[in-house]
């Protein structure tokens, strides 16, 4: 298979078109400034309404809530300190959350995956805000560690990312995920008359002549958007965890979904 038929199942996998659909929700949110309730119109709202959600949610007081040091396209992310030393994430998003993936995820990697919990409000569902309840994963971002620590540190955390994502292989036979599936999806991007999706024509082409050769290979638990901000790590360099499992599309063929991996490859060097 051409590189440019591989790069194409990377760009047409199993979530590509909503991942597309959901970059342009989430531009046109922050465009207009997405508007809360008068009850978190404030900043000041929002993180004694964060300490609230945890307190009902867990039944344990709180002393502080501060918000993340970098937010997501799709929310706002609070911190909330409780007073028995640890501490809690909320969310609140801009559309409803699917878990499922976390769900999946967190069966293979145990803690390094957030434990997901959606929790009911009614005023800010009115308000086509969802939030939602997560705990704290240790470490901080490999964006903002990574320009503080002894580049050696690097390998470090590429090593113990390869070993997380070992854990990742799953059951099952990629021949029937390639039958139901990933030639269906191929053939109805064939079929489509989009002018966007016309131009890669020959490509989808090539990788519906093509697409046998991946029931050769292990189902793997992708992550769609493997990035800098999505990974965890401690000062030593060790993964501490992954985030934002959302948009991670079920098992598929392994090299699926795995092209955010190329971020990290000289990392090893």
């Amino acid at each position: 298979m051409s590189n440019m038929a591989y790069e194409g199942f990377q760009f047409y996998s199993a979530n590509a078109i909503h991942l597309q659909q959901k970059v342009r929700h989430a531009l046109s949110v922050m465009s207009a400034e997405k508007e809360f309730p008068p009850s978190l119109n404030t900043s000041t709202k929002q993180l004694a309404k964060a300490r609230k959600l945890v307190e009902e949610h867990l039944q344990t007081p709180t002393k502080r809530a501060r918000f993340a040091r970098i937010q997501g396209m799709f929310s706002k992310t609070v911190i909330v300190s409780l007073k028995t030393g640890t501490e809690a994430v909320i969310q609140f998003r801009y559309e409803p959350l699917d878990i499922a993936p976390f769900e999946r995820a967190y069966k293979l990697l145990g803690s390094l995956v957030p434990k997901v919990e959606l929790l009911q409000d009614d005023e800010l569902h009115a308000a086509d805000i969802w939030p939602v309840f997560m705990n704290c994963i240790p470490g901080d971002t490999w964006l903002v560690r990574s320009d503080r620590w002894d580049p050696k540190l690097n390998v470090v955390f590429v090593r113990s990312l390869g070993r997380a994502l070992s854990r990742c292989y799953v059951d099952g036979s990629s021949a029937q995920v390639v039958k139901d599936t990933i030639r269906p999806k191929l053939e109805k991007l064939l079929a489509s008359k989009q002018e966007e999706i016309q131009a890669f024509r020959s490509i989808i082409q090539e990788l519906l002549d093509h697409v046998q050769q991946l029931e050769k290979l292990p189902l793997f638990q992708s992550h769609l958007d493997l990035n800098e901000m999505n990974v965890m790590v401690m000062d030593n360099g060790e993964l501490s965890g992954i985030l934002d499992w959302e948009l991670s599309p079920p098992p598929t063929p392994f090299g699926m979904g795995c092209n955010r991996l190329s971020h990290y490859r000289w990392a090893d060097q």
